[in-house]
């Protein structure tokens, strides 16, 4: 988690970004030397040099803070780093967990977000809040197997889905609001129990096919 190596373009690009007005949060230390070794001498000494007057410079928007101890809980860890450090999130999410994350991307009048439950075995239901500035798009739901598309019912800036163990969503928000709703979900999260014979079919590329009997 703690940088302690970059290079010294690196270090002008965080020079210029602070400059402009954005924050950097330094876990544990501030970066000191150069991740290569050529020059390493030198270059050692700009990065160093570079990182210590932003701190002393810009003290409000370089900032170094704690890391977490061995075996304590990063979420809660950072949930304090987010209210000290008055960072506030993209979109917010009702029931974070360390199974539970997102990506955001800009493409074009697009904002895309992927969203992640990595857990293994727990569904969760989320109420996710986004930013109100796309108050005025349409949440969609692409589906990246089929490239079917879905209108999805929202409040707002403000989005209720469910998602299964190891499910993915990629919601997209755009002005366009005419097409299909998703249909309703089921639910249900106990196992079906197959009474039958049945038969898997694998067809593995480059091999013949086979099947599979069960029952």
């Amino acid at each position: 988690m703690e940088v302690a190596s970059i290079q010294p373009e690196t270090a002008r690009m965080i020079e210029n970004f602070v400059k402009k007005g954005g924050r950097i949060i330094c876990i544990g230390e501030l970066p000191y030397q150069t991740s290569g070794l050529a020059n390493a001498t030198e270059n050692n000494k700009d990065v160093n040099n570079l990182m210590q007057k932003l701190k002393k410079e810009f003290p409000n928007q370089v900032r170094e803070v704690t890391p977490p101890t061995k075996g304590e809980d990063f979420l809660a860890w950072y949930t304090r780093l987010r209210q000290t450090e008055n960072i506030v999130p993209f979109v917010k999410i009702s029931q974070p967990n360390k199974f539970f994350s997102q990506n955001y991307y800009k493409a074009g009048p697009r904002d895309i977000f992927f969203f992640v439950n990595s857990s293994k075995f727990n569904p969760v239901n989320q109420e996710l809040v986004f930013p109100a500035t796309l108050s005025g798009k349409q949440a969609w739901l692409w589906d990246a197997e089929t490239g079917e598309r879905y209108l999805l019912p929202q409040e707002g800036n403000k989005l209720t889905l469910r998602f299964g163990p190891g499910e993915s969503k990629v919601i997209v928000f755009e002005k366009n609001k005419t097409g299909n709703y998703l249909p309703e979900q089921s639910t249900d999260t106990e196992p079906v129990v197959l009474e039958n014979t049945w038969i898997s079919h694998c067809t593995p590329p480059g091999r013949n096919s086979k099947n599979f009997h069960y029952g």
